[in-house]
C-alpha cells in the first residue's frame, strides 16, 4: 500500500489578486518542501469569497480563460516542484 501526502492550503485573502497569488505560491512551496505531493488551494483563492453576496454575478467578469495567466503560473510551479495542484 502506498501513501500520498496532502497539502491543504488556507490563507487570509485580500482585495489584491496579485498579493493573494503570491501568498498561495509561497504556501505551495512550503507544502511541497514538507513532502506534499497533492496540494489543494482554497476555493476562489485569488479574491475574497464573494458568492455569499446577493449580486455575485458582477464578479463573473473576473473569470480567466484556461489556459490563462494564473493556470500558467500554477502549471509551471507544479512541474518545478513535482506536485499536483487542485485549484478552483
Amino acid at each position: 500500500m502506498s501513501t500520498v501526502t496532502l497539502g491543504l492550503i488556507q490563507v487570509a485573502l485580500h482585495d489584491s489578486p496579485q498579493e493573494n497569488l503570491a501568498k498561495v505560491v509561497t504556501q505551495i512551496r512550503v507544502a511541497a518542501g514538507q513532502g506534499a505531493k497533492l496540494i489543494c488551494l482554497p476555493e476562489l483563492f485569488l479574491y475574497p469569497y464573494f458568492p455569499r453576496e446577493a449580486q455575485a454575478r458582477q464578479y463573473f467578469s473576473l473569470a480567466e480563460p484556461i489556459p490563462g495567466p494564473t493556470t500558467q503560473i500554477l502549471t509551471q510551479l507544479a512541474q518545478e516542484l513535482g506536485v499536483f495542484l487542485i485549484a478552483g
